[in-house]
């Protein structure tokens, strides 16, 4: 019996590292799909429109490895910090009916 923790145990309380596999998954999409664009009317301009799906890939592929490394050394955030909410108080039905109506009369529409 090896006296090592089983991968289960190391990843416990670790399901970031599952927004970094999907950011790497869609990263790895968006690249492959910028590498099948054709630009049949400009192939000398250096700046055409394969440019910002490249751009966009690497920054989710680099976002992915960061998030990633960050979480296997342990980086976690703070669950109250991040959210300024006092539940005391009850919701603001006369701001949140009218958004809920426009974003419903947009989708109708």
């Amino acid at each position: 019996m090896s006296s090592s923790p089983s991968l289960a145990s190391r990843l416990k309380g670790r399901s970031e590292l599952g927004v970094a596999l999907l950011l790497g998954a869609v990263g790895v999409v968006v690249l492959v799909d910028a590498i099948g664009l054709v630009t049949p009317y400009s192939k000398t301009d250096p700046v055409g429109p394969k440019t910002i799906p490249f751009v966009v890939a690497g920054l989710l592929l680099v976002c992915a490895v960061l998030l990633a490394i960050n979480v296997i050394r342990g980086g976690q955030g703070e669950a109250e910090g991040g959210e300024d909410v006092d539940l005391t108080h009850p919701a603001d039905w006369k701001t949140v009916l009218p958004l809920a109506g426009v974003f419903i009369a947009n989708i109708l529409l």
